[in-house]
């Protein structure tokens, strides 16, 4: 590290990143424990009259429930960890957290995929009944590309200012 004061910018966002991911660990944790103790590994497989009024993706999801949970959770302890190493300014750090941001860029992007995958199958399966909840649906999917947005654009000015000289050179 330089000479220089660490930037207010870098602290903030560790922090903020800090305190969610810690909550996010914690919740991915007992998640975790509560699927893994409580619930018989054959209770969110689906079965062949499931199979059938459910979408495609909803029984993907089923089938693999536990790697969603522990994917979550991973996500939430790398995230930690990049947060972490980010406010003790290590370089290894800010490059793992400007992964973790791109990564979440794209899964917003896939989450939009999914919810339109996932709205499109179930007007398909509703045929004309589903005419009352076509709105909301649309009122939905255009709130989930709003958020979507926003959250890209935040992550990319976060990405932006990390990748900046000034705060490159933070850096170990």
């Amino acid at each position: 590290m330089n000479d220089k004061r660490p930037s207010t910018f870098v602290n903030v966002v560790a922090w903020v990143f800090i305190v969610l991911s810690s909550f996010a660990s914690i919740v991915g944790l007992l998640q975790n424990l509560v699927l893994l103790f409580f619930f018989p590994r054959d209770s969110f497989y689906t079965n062949e009259t499931m199979a059938g009024e459910l979408p495609a993706i909803l029984i993907f999801m089923f089938e693999h429930f536990e790697l969603l949970f522990l994917g979550f959770f991973l996500i939430a302890l790398i995230t930690l960890t990049a947060s972490i190493a980010l406010l003790k300014r290590r370089e290894w750090g800010r490059k793992l957290f400007i992964a973790i941001l791109i990564f979440l860029i794209l899964w917003q992007i896939v989450s939009l995929i999914f919810g339109w995958v996932f709205v499109h199958s179930m007007n398909a399966e509703m045929g004309s009944h589903g005419d009352e909840f076509r709105a909301m649906q649309i009122t939905i999917l255009l709130f989930n590309i709003m958020i979507a947005a926003a959250l890209s654009a935040l992550f990319g000015w976060i990405i932006k200012r990390l990748r900046s000289r000034p705060i490159r050179s933070e850096f170990l």
